[in-house]
């Protein structure tokens, strides 16, 4: 199924007290004729959050007494689908999350529910950043990391009420786990708030690829990729690889390999995104997974004279070296065959 045929849903999470709400009212002000539906989560029996959202949505939902990312995995799933029942020509929903919530259960959520799966997709996840707590939470918040691997935008928050070195120190925190990744500033008058959020590209395919292949562009011609690439180590367990190999690789092989992986680590792999030259076959393949669910698609044309597969895994107690090795494992035999002709 195209992803352009569902309604998208824009992720906004970010740490307690960032400012999510705020951005989800700036949203609703600035929505012009869009339609959207608003879901609110928060742990706390009564709600709060819900009451402080503006006027502008089609529906605003709460979910409270427990955090959308576990506890309440199973009523957000109603609720998603209650409101697209009754509130007909949504355009857009909005999933305001707890601060202490992982996105990545909720993303599992919406990819692995094959009810929400017909309906909905993931377009991107947005997270806010405390420009003036962000460098404390990144030491004593376990889920600060998740929220900030898993975004697809960083937005900074609080930054005229932060001090020049709680700026440097957030800048530091965010290049730490997201080197490629650019913050934008909320109080940029500049800002296009609505063109930094939709299209953000959570599991937008096209997108992926693109920054993979820029991602590949930048390695050294003939390179292995994965031997001596940096692993960045942040909460305990955390660990970020790039693998690249030029030449093919064994479509059999690269399955099995991907079996034993989210079977041995399921939710530990935290993200993982590629793009795969498979032999047999002139285009590339786009696969992504995310808390053990995988998701894959026809990439685009594979350069025949200089295939190369490019993969970034995110795990936490995952032996990262030793997943880099079992995807090299899988390089289609001729390759080897032909270096040795050559």
């Amino acid at each position: 199924m195209l992803f352009t045929q569902r309604i998208p849903v824009s992720l906004i999470t970010g740490a307690l007290g960032a400012g999510k709400t705020t951005v989800v009212n700036r949203l609703l002000g600035a929505r012009g004729e869009r339609r959207l539906v608003v879901l609110v989560n928060e742990l706390g029996a009564l709600g709060v959050d819900g009451a402080l959202v503006q006027d502008g949505a089609l529906r605003t939902v709460e979910l409270t007494d427990g955090c959308v990312c576990c506890a309440l995995q199973g009523e957000l799933s109603a609720a998603l689908l209650r409101l697209l029942d009754r509130v007909p020509g949504v355009e857009r929903v909005l999933l305001e999350t707890t601060g202490a919530a992982d996105p990545g259960p909720l993303a599992w959520t919406l990819l692995g529910d094959p009810a929400l799966r017909a309906r909905l997709r993931l377009d991107g996840v947005i997270t806010v950043v405390d420009g003036v707590f962000a460098a404390q939470q990144a030491l004593e918040c376990p889920e600060w990391a998740r929220q900030v691997l898993l975004a697809d935008r960083l937005l900074l928050s609080k930054t005229a009420l932060a001090s020049p070195s709680a700026l440097a120190a957030a800048g530091r925190a965010l290049r730490a786990l997201r080197p490629g990744l650019q913050p934008l500033d909320l109080a940029d008058p500049g800002l296009a708030l609505w063109s930094a959020v939709e299209g953000a590209g959570a599991w937008s395919l096209d997108r992926v690829e693109a920054e993979l292949r820029g991602a590949s562009a930048g390695l050294p011609e003939g390179s292995d990729g994965w031997r001596g690439r940096p692993t960045a180590a942040h909460s305990p367990g955390l660990g970020v690889r790039s693998v690249s190999i030029d030449g093919w690789l064994d479509p059999i092989l690269v399955e099995l390999w991907l079996d034993r992986l989210l079977g041995a680590h399921g939710g530990a792999l935290r993200r993982l995104k590629g793009l795969l030259a498979l032999w047999g076959s002139e285009r590339l393949v786009v696969l992504q997974c995310v808390h053990g669910q995988r998701e894959s698609a026809e990439g685009g044309p594979v350069a025949l004279a200089q295939p190369r597969s490019i993969v970034v895994l995110i795990g936490v107690d995952v032996d990262l070296d030793e997943a880099a090795a079992g995807l090299w494992a899988a390089r289609w035999v001729e390759n080897d065959a032909e270096q040795a002709r050559a």
